[in-house]
């Protein structure tokens, strides 16, 4: 298996249960691009099919731009765009 597809069974496999809530810390870290667009693609459908609260740890403004609320670490403190 791809990582692009390790990453996606892991995030199906977080959900089979139908969790109220969904941490996903960096989950496109290690993905080329196509991949991690495929990724959020999923993880976006998933969130409005499911209804469960997804907090999302990331470098990456594509990810973050996709979430409904934003919060940055700017010099040591937490901050909403």
């Amino acid at each position: 298996m791809s990582v692009g597809e390790c990453q996606r069974v892991a995030v199906v496999r977080a959900l089979i249960s139908e969790p109220e809530l969904l941490l996903a810390d960096e989950p496109t870290g290690s993905l080329d691009h196509d991949s991690a667009e495929n990724l959020c693609e999923m993880i976006m459908k998933l969130k409005g099919d499911q209804s469960f609260t997804l907090i999302v740890v990331t470098h990456s403004p594509e990810l973050a731009n996709r979430m409904d609320t934003v919060y940055r670490l700017v010099n040591g403190k937490i901050v909403q765009n």
